[in-house]
């Protein structure tokens, strides 16, 4: 009995996980022409860096790290822990933003002449009380946040910079990899 009461709780979560997992892309394939999911990438210091998300948008290349931390949230720009407050406890995160600007200036060094820009992106119940900082978005006020950049109108030179990016991640003597 225990067991299959274990089983069912291993379920249950893998099962929310796909699901979340599901609604994540189903946001992002509207707010832009094509996309990317687990992206590794040259780190241009001689290692490799595991990007989330990319997506091509109206304005370019847009960097998005997903933080799936619900509960209350605290952080600013240049502090580097930032706080998640759930169910009574308090835990040390490091600003997920540092990380998040790394990530862009290596796409920016994989795709010459892209407009790169990035976002850090809270898509469960993760709130910020005291305002969320410049360059954090949730899930779904991620569009609003992007402005002009989003977009699935991409133009020529954008999408043939794209393209080169992503046969180039399918090339096996390179470190590129991807998961669609």
């Amino acid at each position: 009995m225990a067991v299959v009461f274990i089983a069912l709780l291993i379920l249950r979560r893998w099962w929310r996980r796909s699901a979340e997992s599901r609604r994540i892309r189903r946001i992002l394939r509207r707010l832009c022409a094509d996309l990317l999911r687990d992206v590794v990438i040259p780190d241009g210091v001689g290692g490799v860096l595991q990007l989330d998300w990319l997506l091509l948008v109206q304005g370019g290349v847009v960097v998005l790290d997903i933080k799936p931390y619900p509960g209350m949230l605290f952080g600013a720009q240049h502090i580097n822990q930032w706080t998640q407050v759930i169910r009574g406890g308090s835990y040390k995160f490091p600003n997920p933003l540092h990380a998040n600007r790394t990530r862009v200036q290596a796409v920016r060094e994989a795709i010459p002449g892209m407009p790169v820009d990035g976002r850090v992106v809270f898509p469960r119940d993760g709130q910020f009380p005291k305002g969320r900082p410049d360059g954090v978005s949730s899930l779904d006020h991620l569009a609003q946040d992007l402005g002009p950049w989003a977009g699935m109108e991409v133009g020529a030179p954008y999408r043939a910079l794209w393209d080169q990016f992503k046969a180039s991640l399918t090339q096996a003597d390179r470190p590129l990899q991807t998961r669609a």
